[in-house]
Parts: structure tokens; C-alpha cells; sequence
């Protein structure tokens, strides 16, 4: 069973079915439980640049486009990052700039952990039936994926970033570090899971 446009309190979101965020979004839910980042959007995204790192389907950036002079839609995954480009071409998200890269602390090309991908299949497994396409880590390696220090498009970073999110996977530490001088320069909320 392929990809399907679903229609959420939130946007139309092109989903996966045997997807985990996928499913929890089609059922009118939020991943987070309780919406916890909407709030701190509406407060700490307003008038500047919204970092969204390991964006996935989008749902934060496009939320985000109402609060934020800018959102930087970040994705490592390319077939995600596919995914992330209908949704954001479904609600119309025009202040949105997606970047397929994985952030991290330099430039490094990586591989999905702990094996590089073979083909369209991640560790053996279709792309469509992983259970939580969100939870695909890359790490340094062989691999397809270009890592690079955000820093690098601070020429993007107009006025001033406000809220950086980071979702990468355990390279979240490395993400930030990344973002450095931005960091230093907009003094932006950060919020990073743990």
C-alpha cells in the first residue's frame, strides 16, 4: 500500500501507512502527545527564522509558516525529503526553504546507520514498510547523504534565527554544534530531544 494524501487539523499530508508518525497524523493526532512545540512556535518563532532539523513530513515547518518570517525545513532521508516537498506543496508553504543535508558538525558524507542503504531498501527493509520512517539515523560513512554544518547557510539565517528544533536521531549534540556562530550570534531558543 503506497503513500496517501490525508486532510488533518493541521494541513494535507502526503502519509505512509505503516508509518508511525504517518498513522498518528492521519488519525488527527499530534506525534508529541500534546502539541508541546506548537505552543513554544507561536511564542518563539514569531517575525524570525525557524530552524526545523530532522523535519520529516513537514508538519512543524508548515505549522510554522504562520509564526516565522522563514522556516529552514531540514531532512536527511531523501525519500522523506520527497515526502516533506508534497506536504509542503500541499499547504501551499512558500516560506519554507527544504534542505536535503543532514546537519552535523561538518561536512561529511553518511550512510544510514548502521548499514549504508542497498537499492530502495533501508537494513533489508522496503522504505514504505519501516515502521517509524522518522527514527532512520545516518551516521559518518560511505553512504548517500551529504552532512553538513547549518552554519554554512547562514546567508539563508535573514533577520535572525529565533527557535531552532533538532530531531537527528542521536546526532543532535552535533546538529547545534553545527550552528555554532548562529547560535552565538541570535541567541535562538533551542529545543533538542533527549
Amino acid at each position: 500500500m503506497g503513500a496517501e494524501v490525508h486532510s488533518t487539523p493541521w494541513g494535507r499530508f502526503l502519509l505512509h501507512p505503516n508509518d508511525l508518525i504517518g498513522r498518528t497524523l492521519a488519525a488527527g493526532n499530534l506525534w508529541d502527545g500534546a502539541g508541546f512545540m506548537m505552543p513554544i512556535i507561536k511564542e518563539h518563532a514569531k517575525g524570525g527564522v525557524f530552524i526545523d532539523i530532522g523535519a520529516n513530513l513537514g508538519l512543524l515547518s508548515i505549522f510554522a509558516v504562520q509564526y516565522a518570517e522563514k522556516v529552514i525545513a531540514v531532512e536527511a532521508i531523501p525519500q522523506t525529503y520527497q515526502m516533506l516537498l508534497a506536504n509542503l506543496d500541499l499547504n501551499k508553504s512558500w516560506n519554507v526553504i527544504p534542505v536535503c543535508k543532514a546537519a552535523y558538525d561538518r561536512e561529511v558524507r553518511m550512510a544510514w546507520a548502521p548499514e549504508a542503504v542497498q537499492g530502495q531498501k533501508i537494513h533489508g527493509v522496503a522504505y514504505e514498510d519501516i515502521g517509524n520512517i522518522g527514527g532512520l539515523a545516518v551516521v559518518p560513512g560511505d553512504g548517500p547523504i551529504q552532512g553538513i554544518a547549518l552554519d554554512s547557510l547562514a546567508f539563508l539565517f535573514t533577520p535572525r534565527v529565533s527557535l531552532i528544533k533538532v530531531d537527528a536521531q542521536g546526532c543532535d549534540l552535533r546538529a547545534l554544534k553545527g550552528l555554532e556562530r548562529t547560535i552565538r550570534r541570535d541567541s535562538p531558543v533551542v529545543v533538542f530531544e533527549f
